[in-house]
C-alpha cells in the first residue's frame, strides 16, 4: 500500500483504492454519500417540476422502498451485521454511506424498539 493522500502526480495505470491513505478513503466514502443524497434530491427535484408534487413523492417512496432494501444487505455484508432485528437494522442505519451526510444518532430502547434521530438533513433543508 503506497499510502497516498491525493492523486496530483502523473497517470497510474495501476494504481488502486488500497494506494489511498485511510484518511482519504473516508473522505471519499463521505463525499460518494453526499453523491447518493444529491442524486435522489435532483431527480425527486426534476419530477416534481415535470408532474408535480405529490406523483414526486410516490415516486421516491417507491424508490427508497426498493433501495433500502438494497442499501441494508450491502451494508450487513460489508459490515458482517448479523441478524434481522431492531439492534442489526439500527447498525446498518448508522453505516450505510448515505448517512454519513446526515446528523443523526441511534438509541435502542429495548431490544424491539430502537429510535433513529436525524437532527440535519441537508435534502428536507434543500427542499
Amino acid at each position: 500500500m503506497a499510502d497516498l493522500t491525493d492523486y496530483s502526480g502523473p497517470l497510474d495505470s495501476g494504481l488502486k483504492h488500497e494506494d489511498f491513505s485511510k484518511g482519504l478513503l473516508l473522505k471519499a466514502l463521505v463525499a460518494y454519500g453526499h453523491c447518493i443524497r444529491v442524486l435522489d434530491g435532483t431527480w425527486y427535484l426534476a419530477v416534481e417540476r415535470k408532474l408535480g408534487d405529490d406523483l414526486a413523492f410516490d415516486c421516491d417512496r417507491l424508490v427508497w422502498d426498493r433501495m433500502e432494501v438494497h442499501d441494508v444487505e450491502i451494508t450487513r455484508q460489508l459490515f458482517d451485521i448479523k441478524g434481522d432485528d431492531v439492534p442489526a437494522l439500527l447498525k446498518c442505519l448508522q453505516m450505510s454511506p448515505w448517512t454519513w451526510s446526515l446528523e443523526c444518532r441511534v438509541h435502542l430502547q429495548e431490544p424491539s424498539r430502537g429510535i433513529w434521530t436525524v437532527s440535519h438533513c441537508p435534502t428536507l433543508l434543500a427542499l
